[in-house]
């Protein structure tokens, strides 16, 4: 360390959930950031208040810090400069920028006051925001997560928005708060994705429209208090909304489900709208449907003779030459 510089003094203990893991923290159970503060200082930049520091010197300086990791895997695991944990930021743009590490671009506990933008953004390697609290705007729109990305137990307070992103490992959103709206319309999933134990509590929740999931989606113990819609999404393998709970209106319309689809215990309290298109719908699902409780109208989008109960006609089974 240079005489200009000295060790950030923020200190991490823990919040429950606790995002950290055991071999983040000291023997006395604390995290202690990486980064070096100016002389004079007792903060690094990522650590100081917003109002003491400029949004785009903070992300000239998180790019520098995600350049400077090593290229090689194995010597990535002693470099802790990608580590941004706790970090408070003002307006943070990553747009358009390819963002290469191997280590983890560790984003756990930080607090986004102003917007994240980053919209047509490449991270080839893993990306965490778990446990991250967004009181503004975020933007992802077109991004590529080439590795694993986790929001597990982060806060979004303002619109969320993912239409169109490439994800080709696991994606995880377990525990999320959305309190507005997240959209993830156009988006493909290679890779897993669970959104277990969500809340969505917009009037207009959320919107996977269009979006394509290779590895099966787990949409289970989930909370949905707004609108949301599945409209010709298509799944190539396993849907499960086990225990979810929709309290307002759901679309289904031209969905497509190449695998089992598990709706046990999962409760409609509003209007489902589906479409009726496979001959296979009733005899193919009926092995994964459960109980179903339905309070609201059951409105097809097209008007076809069906069948009660209402559990074998809430959604298509697609066939393989569909």
């Amino acid at each position: 360390m240079s005489n200009s510089q000295r060790g950030c003094e923020y200190e991490l203990d823990p919040p429950e959930p606790n995002c950290l893991t055991e071999e983040d923290l000291g023997e006395d159970g604390v995290w202690r950031c990486p980064h070096d503060a100016r002389a004079g200082e007792n903060l690094c930049i990522f650590h100081k208040s917003k109002s003491k520091k400029e949004s785009e010197e903070v992300t000239q300086a998180v790019l520098k810090a995600i350049n400077d990791s090593p290229i090689k895997s194995d010597q990535s695991n002693g470099y802790r400069g990608t580590e941004f944990i706790g970090a408070k930021f003002g307006q943070l743009e990553l747009s358009d920028q390819n963002i290469k590490s191997q280590s983890t671009i560790d984003f756990r506990c930080a607090v986004f006051h102003d917007e994240l933008s980053a919209e047509e953004a490449v991270f080839e390697g893993p990306v965490d925001f778990g446990g991250a609290s967004f009181y503004s705007r975020v933007n992802f729109n077109g991004s590529s997560f080439e590795s694993d990305v986790c929001f597990s137990n982060s806060k979004f307070r303002d619109l969320a928005q993912f239409k169109s992103i490439s994800a080709s490992h696991h994606v995880d959103f377990t525990d999320v708060v959305f309190d507005d709206a997240v959209l993830f319309r156009g988006s493909v999933f290679q890779g897993p994705v669970d959104f277990s134990g969500s809340e969505f509590n917009h009037t207009v929740s959320g919107n996977f429209m269009e979006s394509e999931f290779e590895c099966g989606l787990v949409f289970e113990r989930v909370n949905v208090r707004g609108d949301f819609g599945f409209e010709r999404a298509k799944f190539n393998s396993d849907v499960s909304l086990r225990m979810t709970r929709f309290n307002s209106s759901v679309a289904f319309e031209e969905m497509k489900i190449n695998g089992d689809l598990n709706l046990d215990g999962a409760e409609f309290k509003d209007h489902i709208y589906f479409t009726n298109k496979s001959p296979y719908s009733y005899e193919e699902i009926s092995d994964a449907v459960g109980e179903v409780q339905i309070s609201g109208e059951v409105t097809p989008s097209h008007r076809r003779n069906y069948k009660y109960p209402y559990e074998r006609v809430l959604f298509s089974h697609a066939s393989d030459n569909e």
